[in-house]
């Protein structure tokens, strides 16, 4: 489902804004919040650490896998060549609306909000069974050493290979 742009409505003098997709946002948060409870029931260690790790975490990374159908009126040939993926999946939905609506989803379930993803990857191919799959990692925060820290809370990174750069000219 890809995202749709607010939809406006005239009241009288008033102009009001609503998202046409209200219920399918809840359909899907619906069933994010079903496999998370999964998990959670889940009694495997690896399941059960994975999920703490993101139930803690301040950013996270996020892949996507968008399977999106065939049409039925293509041939069996052309239907081969979509799912070997000789034929790309380039049609509509966008990726990136895509991407949008599923994180706008897991806004308060996975996440606070999406702001905290930093780094995404996505793509679409062609499937007899359409669907969604995101993989969903927590970013560690990173632990430096008190000199790496010293150095870093005096140079910039372009200021440090400026330095690097003028003391490997002299030695």
């Amino acid at each position: 489902i890809p995202k749709a742009r607010a939809r406006y409505s005239k009241r009288g003098k008033h102009v009001i804004t609503y998202d046409p997709q209200e219920s399918d946002k809840k359909y899907v948060r619906d069933i994010m919040t079903s496999q998370l409870l999964d998990l959670f029931a889940v009694a495997h260690l690896k399941a059960e650490l994975d999920t703490y790790e993101i139930s803690i975490a301040r950013v996270f990374s996020v892949q996507f896998i968008f399977f999106l159908p065939i049409n039925s009126s293509d041939s069996v040939v052309t239907r081969n060549k979509k799912l070997w993926g000789i034929i790309p999946a380039s049609t509509k939905p966008d990726y990136d609306n895509l991407e949008k609506f599923y994180l706008d989803c897991a806004n308060t379930i996975l996440w606070g909000d999406d702001a905290m993803i930093v780094k995404a990857k996505a793509m679409k191919l062609y499937s007899e069974e359409p669907r969604v799959e995101m993989v969903v990692k927590a970013i560690e925060d990173v632990k430096l050493s008190k000199s790496v820290e010293t150095v870093i809370n005096t140079f910039s990174p372009f200021e440090f290979n400026e330095f690097r750069e003028m003391h490997t000219k002299i030695a």
